[in-house]
């Protein structure tokens, strides 16, 4: 079985040192990055703020890059981003699994808050938007990039296989880069599995032949499905 990686760098190596830790030599791993991470050096006032949001490690990374200290309470998407703030000495004082349970949890426990949610430039939530008939008001403030890049001339030979190829998609934007760069010259049959519904909704029917979706957003989730397909196969 082969599978192909394409978040950024960093993250994809994490992925498929657990993957190998999984499946070892029976699975044929390929990563290529379709997105680098780009932070950006900007002034932050924190002083208005009763809190962060943080959805996702790269966010956290690039708070981090800034130098910026702060004991205000964090709120976290995702346990991965919550380890990997509290490393960088933040103060997580709650996280959920995704947006729609934080914000559920932060209505009903923090009802009258104003919070800073740092995040990139391509968001798939508007925690600005999604806040506005509660008493919490979000303010988003851009603090790194999502940067497009080709598939390597490696994985455009994995894709070119007959041999069907697994492919996690971690977010819409990544889909998008992605999707742009099949070639009818890819031969192998491919296999999407989505890290919730709204990516795979985004999906066209022409770029893969099946799509699965992991119950939870989270990596051990997407290596249960892949262990699942790996076993049905």
């Amino acid at each position: 079985m082969k599978i192909l990686i394409t978040r950024p760098l960093q993250q994809s190596r994490r992925f498929a040192k657990a993957l190998d830790k999984q499946f070892g030599e029976s699975l044929e791993i390929c990563i290529s990055p379709v997105l680098e991470i780009k932070f950006f050096r900007v002034e932050i006032n924190l002083k208005p703020f009763d809190g962060l949001i943080f959805t996702s490690e790269s966010g956290v990374k690039a708070f981090a890059h800034l130098n910026k200290k702060t004991d205000k309470k964090v709120y976290c998407v995702g346990a991965y981003t919550s380890e990997v703030a509290r490393k960088s000495g933040l103060s997580v004082s709650h996280t959920e699994k995704d947006v729609g349970d934080l914000k559920t949890w932060l209505v009903e426990n923090d009802s009258e808050k104003t919070l800073l949610y740092l995040c990139g430039k391509h968001i798939s939530n508007n925690l600005e938007m999604a806040f506005e008939e509660s008493k919490i008001t979000i303010v988003s403030q851009i603090i790194y990039d999502q940067i497009p890049r080709k598939l390597l001339p490696d994985a455009i030979q994995f894709l070119s296989d007959v041999r069907p190829v697994l492919v996690p998609i971690f977010s819409e934007r990544s889909y998008e880069i992605l999707s742009r760069q099949f070639k009818s010259s890819m031969k192998s049959s491919r296999m999407a599995i989505c890290l919730s519904s709204a990516i795979a909704n985004k999906i066209r029917d022409d770029d893969f032949e099946k799509v699965l979706i992991s119950p939870r957003p989270d990596l051990e989730s997407l290596i249960n499905l892949v262990q699942e397909f790996f076993q049905n196969s």
